[in-house]
């Protein structure tokens, strides 16, 4: 045994000198794998002694492991603990609205989202918000508001509405209260005729023959004398200048006390709150039957008269309500749906009464709508705004905007915002699935260890000194960081990472399938380079260095998967063929991981020493790479929250009362289409 030979045996030895049997065992031992590879270069021996030399007494925690793994577990903490608080937020919303996040018990009585919404609101802010929250109804709640100013027409018109949704009837003297609380608004006299009209004609069912050709509906009477004061409350109406069920006003007031929306998550509690609001145009569609039935009966008996003073108090109904500034879309279509049934109506009886001013008037209003119906049945729902748009923009946006020809024009610089912002919401919410896998692979490799004798542990930590900072940087380097990188990359800066489509597009299989392959990366990777690593250090002991060919190819499939995830999107009709080449892609990177696994366990005993001293390095890269994903995400949030700050397509504002900026400029140009129609 030559010199060099002895002077490395003796510096890996030489921590073991408090057990004699366990230094000779291990002499012997590294003297026999020395001696299988007598090939080996004096140099090499000699600078393997002196690194081990220089690095003195080996230490299960050195100084840098201990900050490197503090730090993962402190960062990891902060950077997570965004994850519980997202969830519960979610949770809550879906509490409320039923949906598949909600808790087995459900909402009750004020709930956990409606204290987040009102925590740092005063009591008279959470009194306009949500009036009283002790209360269990809420009519009940809105009447402690309307209490609070009982001279206010807009507080009563809104617990008239939600007392109507919870009795289903309106509040006791409410005509006579509205009269004096607002006695030129014929909101609320018409809110007090739909009512009666529910009880005074019923609207016969049409036979499918009779919808096919286009029959007009016939309609029964019930009571009379409803029916007469029905009608009375109409013409009463249409003598009033204005139509206002204050609900756009009261939002203008609410909207700046709802949480800001500054990320994904922020935005759920406003559109929980506004997409719980009760909306009262659906309540006045029985006054179309009301009209209808009352026309046919004075057609029949040939009163002209009468059927004119009513059509003209209807239609200057009808105008003041297009003039109203609604808060929601379903305002103007149900006044659209309204104009549309009562305009077939009235053209017919003018018919049969030889009136044929008023005929060809409500004729033209009938011909508009028809052709208008024919012009939304002919737009085909835009799918690219559905794959391209966020997910709220990409369920809201295509279906309204085929309302109107007016609606406003959507490009995919307006898509963009919402889109970056829930891709960068979702880079969020993924990364704490490999940060665990991760975590669990660092645990795995420490826990190896146990495999090995004491002998053997202790040899392999007197030999983990023999990688240099120059290893330390190809494994972490090369096995963690460079995988991270080219994933955002391909991801951020490429055509092929998928940002120009929606997460929901593929629903969710590119981008998580894309995440799933950064994070093997960084997880088989390491292992390969460590294995390069340690061999070259320590090629007197015969360690292997060279990748096996599985290994290698599951790498190269597994990065190239990354890009061809996002070229499916550009594949047309071969799209789900391309996403299932990248699922395969990413299987066989699994694969090889399952191999290396099972190698690990499963194999030879002899390699054990190479093993134990490879898992001294992985579980520093894997932290490391815990560290990286952690850190990762104060960045994803901040990109978050300058994408949404830009988004103004789906944006809540006081300016534009409703449920986005841009359903509100889409009722604008319905009620604008509206009121041209309606013009004398």
């Amino acid at each position: 045994m030559t010199d060099p030979a002895q002077r490395f045996i003796a510096a890996a030895t030489s921590p073991l000198g408090d057990n004699a049997e366990h230094e000779i065992i291990a002499r012997n031992e590294l003297q026999e794998l020395i001696g299988r590879n007598a090939g080996t270069k004096e140099a090499a021996l000699d600078e393997a002694a002196a690194r081990m030399e220089k690095a003195g007494k080996p230490k299960r925690w050195s100084a840098w492991r201990i900050a490197l793994y503090s730090a993962t577990a402190v960062i990891s903490v902060l950077a997570f603990n965004f994850a519980g608080r997202a969830y519960d937020s979610i949770q809550q919303v879906s509490d409320y609205f039923g949906g598949p996040l909600s808790s087995a018990s459900g909402p009750s009585g004020g709930t956990n989202w409606e204290e987040r919404l009102l925590r740092d609101l005063t009591p008279e802010q959470r009194l306009l918000l949500m009036g009283d929250t002790s209360r269990p109804r809420k009519s009940e709640r809105i009447k402690a508001l309307w209490n609070s100013d009982p001279f206010n027409p807009a507080y009563y018109a809104e617990y008239t509405i939600l007392f109507q949704s919870d009795h289903k009837k309106l509040p006791p003297d409410f005509l006579e209260t509205a009269r004096k609380l607002d006695p030129d608004n014929a909101w609320f006299i018409l809110m007090e005729a739909a009512q009666q009209a529910k009880e005074s004609v019923r609207m016969n069912p049409r036979t499918a023959k009779e919808k096919k050709d286009d029959i007009p509906p016939t309609y029964t009477v019930l009571d009379e004398a409803k029916l007469d004061e029905v009608i009375a409350l109409i013409k009463e109406a249409g003598t009033k200048p204005r139509f206002d069920s204050y609900q756009a006003s009261l939002l203008r007031q609410r909207i700046p006390l709802l949480p800001k929306r500054t990320d994904f998550v922020s935005q759920t509690l406003p559109l929980a709150y506004l997409a719980g609001l009760e909306t009262d145009t659906l309540r006045l569609r029985s006054l179309a039957d009301a009209v209808n039935a009352q026309c046919a009966i004075w057609a029949t008996a040939g009163d002209a008269e009468s059927f004119r003073e009513l059509a003209a108090k209807w239609e200057s109904c009808l105008s003041a309500w297009s003039q109203t500034d609604g808060a929601f879309i379903i305002d103007p279509l149900i006044l659209k749906a309204i104009i549309g049934s009562t305009a077939r109506g009235l053209e017919d009886c003018a018919k049969r009464l030889d009136m044929n001013a008023e005929a060809e008037r409500w004729g033209a209003v009938t011909k508009w709508m028809k052709d208008e119906k024919d012009r939304r049945d002919s737009v085909e729902i835009d799918s690219e705004i559905r794959r391209r748009g966020g997910i709220f923009a990409g369920l809201t946006i295509p279906a309204a905007n085929k309302h109107t020809a007016r609606a406003p024009v959507i490009t995919d610089e307006d898509l963009k915002p919402a889109r970056e912002a829930e891709h960068e919401f979702l880079s969020r919410v993924f990364t704490p699935a490999p940060w665990s896998i991760i975590g669990l692979m660092a645990f795995a490799a420490a826990v190896y260890r146990l495999r090995g004798s004491a002998m053997v542990r202790a040899m392999a930590l007197s030999l983990g000194r023999l990688p240099g900072p120059r290893d330390w940087a190809w494994i972490i380097g090369g096995g963690v960081i460079l995988p991270f990188f080219y994933y955002q990359f391909i991801y951020r800066l490429s055509p092929w990472g998928g940002r120009d489509w929606s997460i929901m597009a593929s629903d969710f299989i590119v981008p998580s399938g894309q995440f799933a392959a950064a994070g093997w990366l960084m997880i088989m990777m390491p292992v390969i380079i460590a294995r390069w690593r340690v061999g070259k250090r320590a090629e007197m002991l015969g360690f292997r260095t060279r990748p096996r060919w599985i290994e290698c190819i599951g790498v190269i499939l597994g990065a190239l998967s990354i890009p061809v995830f996002g070229v499916a999107f550009q594949g047309g009709a071969e799209e789900k063929t391309i996403m299932i080449a990248a699922g395969v892609m990413l299987g066989t990177l699994l694969l090889a991981w399952v191999i290396a696994g099972a190698r690990a366990l499963f194999g030879k005993q002899q390699h054990s020493l190479r093993r134990i001293i490879m898992t001294r390095m992985l579980v520093p890269a894997y932290m490391s790479g815990m560290l990286l994903l952690a850190v990762a995400t104060w960045f994803y949030h901040a990109a978050e929250r300058r994408w949404t700050q830009q988004d103004r397509l789906m944006d809540i504002s006081a300016e534009a009362p409703s449920i986005s900026g841009y359903e509100y400029e889409v009722a604008k140009a319905m009620r604008e289409e509206l009121q041209e129609l309606l013009k004398p």
